[in-house]
């Protein structure tokens, strides 16, 4: 039993010491790995939402930052789609639409 348990510890760690090798950051990344990245953090942010919206012990603070953050989610899907379409089929999507889109998912993550 001990030595099951220890390789299965074992097996646990190298897994986690490899994926930490692989960890690229968004300069590293090619356009499709960003369009990956982009969605995750989105749905993750969506759900998020979700979740917030559901609570009815919410004052009008954080109403107000729930509508903020509806307003965000809202304009940022469908830039996400079309750097998603384009990295898809090849084609390098534009600085800006990038820009706009880090800066907008970047808006969601620091929000209280």
């Amino acid at each position: 039993m001990n030595k099951i348990r220890m390789v299965a510890i074992l097996l646990s760690l190298m897994f986690v010491v490899s994926c930490a090798g692989n960890i690229k950051t968004l300069n590293d990344m090619n356009p499709t790995e960003k369009a990956v990245w982009m969605l995750s953090v989105y749905n993750a942010q969506y759900e998020d939402y979700k979740f917030q919206a559901a609570r009815v012990d919410l004052d009008e603070e954080r109403k107000a930052v729930l509508r903020i953050k509806k307003q965000i989610l809202t304009e940022v899907y469908p830039l996400i789609s079309v750097y998603s379409g384009y990295a898809g089929s090849g084609i390098i999507p534009a600085v800006d639409l990038e820009t706009a889109i880090i800066k907008n998912l970047e808006r969601l993550l620091y929000m209280i």
